[in-house]
């Protein structure tokens, strides 16, 4: 196998320094200290054109348990559960087929702890994290084209391009050059075919906290909640300078972060648990002081950061929906650049939408507003969550 190590010495000087004027010097910087104190209410219609819903169908083959992840490529929606089941639907929620069969044999899964299209569409690739294995399955029949062992342990992957994946892996390296964090990159034959190393200046990692990977114009880009910092891969597969969240006077020491010390001193400060990168904005989701949860957009345009609350009564997430009505948006991920999705079971939206606190919002498109009615009068309270989408301004 052949090995890249990549000693990447600006993250290092920012990794042991709270140094602002560093920061500024070597990465794109987004404040967002502003947003961990200020909560704001703000419309919907601020920053979306359109919202869109998708109800995913509900049969004896398709019962959803609770979601932890949706994927979406072309005509394809992937949905990943807590019960390890992987189900396929079309784009408009007509449900299709489960992907693979759990078991301990041959071609089976234990536990599908991470999923994703590949560069063409036509296969999905799992990781098992209980028999540390990946596998590759053709859409079309559903059948396993593939698999193979690793002796890694990835905590998420993501198409470096459209014929390899990378596999981000946080672990500890006894080496006499520092400890590591890895990118093992492996063809859609499922081979590795290489791993780049950046250094830190870690000396004992005992809490890993949370990883992201994610694809951006051309760019692979790699966070870890150890850092505030974000670097990115580029295509000739060097690592380059990416961004920083500012938010100093609320950020808690590296060396903090990256011991058992964590759990101790938690309560004192906000710390990043993910975010979602647009041309315009950011949403990141963070808690302060361990008790109240903040969601932030970031406006790359006004560099400006709030935090969105919609009612602490009943239900204290999201914009309110002046779209159409319905349910407070915040989202849970990503399509695209433009294309942003929530979910929400029909019995907690006709919940929400029967609360009297909706009488006092403006709508803007009534046939919207019916158009929801209509479907939630089409559902039961057992039937599959329903899927919305917002289309962002540009």
């Amino acid at each position: 196998m052949f090995k890249t190590v990549i000693f990447f010495f600006a993250a290092l000087t920012l990794f042991s320094s709270c140094n602002c004027e560093k920061r500024n010097k070597d990465f794109v910087t987004y404040n967002i200290e502003e947003g961990i104190k200020i909560d704001q209410k703000m419309n919907l219609s601020l920053i979306a054109d359109d919202i869109f819903y998708i109800p995913l169908e509900t049969t004896d083959e398709s019962i959803i348990a609770d979601i932890m992840d949706i994927k979406f490529r072309d005509d394809y929606i992937l949905v990943r559960d807590d019960l390890h089941q992987l189900l396929l639907f079309n784009r408009k929620g007509k449900f299709l087929k489960r992907i693979g069969e759990k078991g301990n044999g041959p071609n089976e899964y234990l536990h599908a702890s991470e999923v994703l299209f590949s560069g063409t569409g036509k296969e999905i690739i799992l990781f098992d994290g209980s028999k540390l294995k990946v596998m590759l399955f053709d859409i079309e029949s559903g059948k396993v084209l593939r698999e193979v062992k690793i002796d890694f342990f990835p905590a998420t992957f993501e198409l470096y391009n459209d014929t390899t994946f990378a596999f981000y892996c946080s672990e500890l390296r006894n080496s006499n050059s520092g400890k590591y964090y890895h990118i093992y990159l492996m063809n859609n034959k499922l081979k590795v075919i290489d791993s780049l190393y950046y250094q830190t200046d870690f000396d004992d990692i005992e809490f890993f906290g949370f990883t992201k990977l994610y694809r951006k114009d051309n760019k692979l880009y790699c966070w870890n909640s150890n850092s505030d910092t974000i670097i990115y891969i580029d295509e000739n597969k060097n690592l380059k300078n990416g961004f920083v969240f500012l938010f100093d006077k609320y950020r808690m020491p590296i060396s903090i972060r990256s011991s058992m010390d964590f759990w101790k001193v938690k309560d004192d400060y906000f710390y990043i648990d993910n975010f979602i990168d647009t041309d315009n904005y950011m949403f990141i989701n963070g808690i302060y002081k361990n008790t109240f949860m903040r969601d932030i957009l970031y406006d790359k345009n006004e560099k400006s950061a709030k935090n969105i609350v919609f009612n602490y009564a009943f239900h204290d997430r999201g914009f309110h929906n002046d779209l159409d009505g319905s349910i407070p948006f915040w989202p849970k991920g990503s399509i695209d650049q433009s294309h942003l999705y929530d979910h929400i079971s029909p019995f907690a939206l006709k919940k929400l939408m029967d609360n009297a606190y909706y009488d006092d919002i403006v709508i803007k498109n009534s046939l919207k507003h019916e158009e929801i009615k209509t479907l939630l009068s089409q559902c039961t309270i057992y039937d599959n969550p329903i899927i919305f989408i917002i289309q962002l301004k540009k």
